[in-house]
């Protein structure tokens, strides 16, 4: 584990609680020289200082072992693997249609991942659970610039799991991650994730990559609840069973997981395990809503830091920027629906929905917490978003979480084939009767006052008081 400059204070503690983990719970942690670090060549001025040799930590190729996966499942004689297939509710259970049949059973578990909640609404949009978002990764396999007996990596880093590169069965190297959470799964890498998770890997691991063949991009969704938790168990819809949201850790967790559902399903065994996570349940809460707003900013800046931005130095700028971040993450915050504390990690999330006919417009997957749209065709709420219009992704977070707070709410949500909503303070390129008719849409009042000048949380019957409202929205 490396310890160098190219991030803030997160780095430094992150570093320190691994050790202190170690101590605590009795494994060998090993200060070392970072110049002594097998396969570690870094540049100059990304160089680590300091540097852990935790010798009982383990790795693997992932592929070998989805390939041993794969074997195992084929092995065994009361497993079918089907191929891609409808899901469909009947009166006695479930049906998977496939080109080759119907399979049909009393009970279903979902499993879809980042895809949970689309899937679920087309199942049955009565439903009531837990949104499930996506955290993109972005990942690159190349050519080994040098033999590594070991994963090279970084602590955790600002809303990530830090660099690291893992060593390969075939001798190449995996290098990832990056971090994007999503309202909704994305289908590429971004360029600017790419480029952001090459420019790490080539200063702070080794330059050789530069001229390592590129032999296979990654990208991938991994599933979190909007909550940050896991969804584990049934429904309030008989025989529907939810198992995603595990975010980093479905590997580690998949044989517990396993284990315990299948003792609930087959025999009966009631998982007090599984009780908290119930994907019905309200959100958790692990934050309140001052520590999550510093938390964030501190990431936020810590983000920074690995980007390079170099602030001018006359004046009080590097102060005054911690500021900014520490006000627009309590501005987030504020806005939030009472009860519900966004965890930082998910802070920056965007939405980027799928393509799609430019005649019409795209729909988040709901409505998450579990009531059917109401005006489909969205023909009294005015029309669809276009490609031209942005939206802050404050507006859709709170839709989300005042959906999952009430369940018998149900509000529309109507979004473009190339929109993508930012949490760093972009603002909509529309006049205030277009600000009017989105807020109209997506359920939020007119605050008294001028007209446009802000709104507030009302419509989500969190009986928000006024000094709670959010700040306007640049118009």
């Amino acid at each position: 584990m490396l310890l160098n400059a190219v991030s803030a204070r997160l780095d430094e503690k992150s570093f320190a609680a691994v050790h202190l983990a170690g101590s605590r719970y009795g494994l060998p942690v090993a200060d070392v020289d970072p110049t002594e670090v097998p396969g570690y060549r870094p540049l100059d001025n990304d160089r680590a200082l300091r540097a852990l040799y935790l010798p009982q930590e383990g790795f693997l190729d992932a592929r070998r072992w989805l390939a041993t996966l794969d074997a195992a499942l084929d092995a065994l004689p009361q497993v079918t693997r089907s191929t891609e297939g409808r899901l469909s509710a009947t009166a006695r259970g479930y049906s998977l249609h496939r080109t080759e049949g119907v399979y049909a059973a009393p009970a279903v578990v979902v499993a879809v991942g980042a895809w949970t909640t689309s899937v679920l609404h087309s199942l049955d949009p009565d439903v009531s659970v837990l949104p499930v978002l996506s955290v993109e990764g972005t990942a690159f396999t190349a050519g080994a610039p040098a033999s590594l007996p070991a994963v090279l990596r970084t602590p955790n880093r600002a809303y990530a799991c830090g660099l690291h590169t893992v060593p390969q069965a075939d001798g190449s190297w995996y290098v990832g991650a990056s971090a994007a959470p999503a309202l909704v799964p994305g289908s590429a890498p971004t360029a600017g994730g790419l480029r952001f998770l090459l420019d790490s890997a080539l200063g702070q691991l080794h330059r050789g990559l530069a001229t390592a063949p590129v032999q296979q991009l990654r990208h991938g969704n991994r599933p979190i609840g909007l909550d940050g938790h896991p969804l584990l168990g049934p429904t309030v819809r008989p025989g529907l069973w939810v198992a995603t949201g595990t975010h980093r850790d479905g590997l580690h967790a998949s044989p517990l997981i396993a284990q315990e559902l299948a003792g609930a399903l087959l025999h009966d065994q009631p998982a007090r395990w599984l009780t908290p996570w119930r994907p019905d349940r309200a959100p958790i809460s692990d934050w309140n809503i001052e520590d999550a707003a510093g938390e964030a900013a501190d990431h936020h800046h810590a983000l920074t830091a690995e980007s390079r931005m170099r602030p001018p130095l006359t004046g009080s700028w590097p102060q005054a920027l911690e500021y900014a971040y520490g006000r627009r993450m309590r501005e987030v915050y504020a806005a939030m629906p009472e009860g519900y504390v966004l965890p930082p990690d998910l802070a920056p999330a965007r939405l980027r929905a799928p393509r799609r006919n430019r005649r019409h417009g795209t729909r988040l997957p709901g409505p998450p917490a579990g009531t059917r749209r109401r005006n489909q065709g969205n023909r009294s709420h005015g029309r669809p978003l276009r490609e031209r219009d942005l939206v802050t992704v404050r507006q859709a977070w709170l839709v989300l979480a005042g959906q999952a707070l009430d369940p018998r709410r149900s509000t529309p949500v109507t979004l473009t084939a190339s929109t993508e909503l930012e949490g760093h303070g972009q603002r909509t390129g529309v006049g205030a009767g277009r600000l009017a008719d989105l807020c109209r849409r997506h359920g939020i009042r007119r605050s008294m006052g001028r007209v446009g000048s802000s709104y507030d949380c009302q419509s989500f019957r969190t009986g928000s008081r006024k000094d709670r409202v959010a700040p306007a929205e640049a118009v």
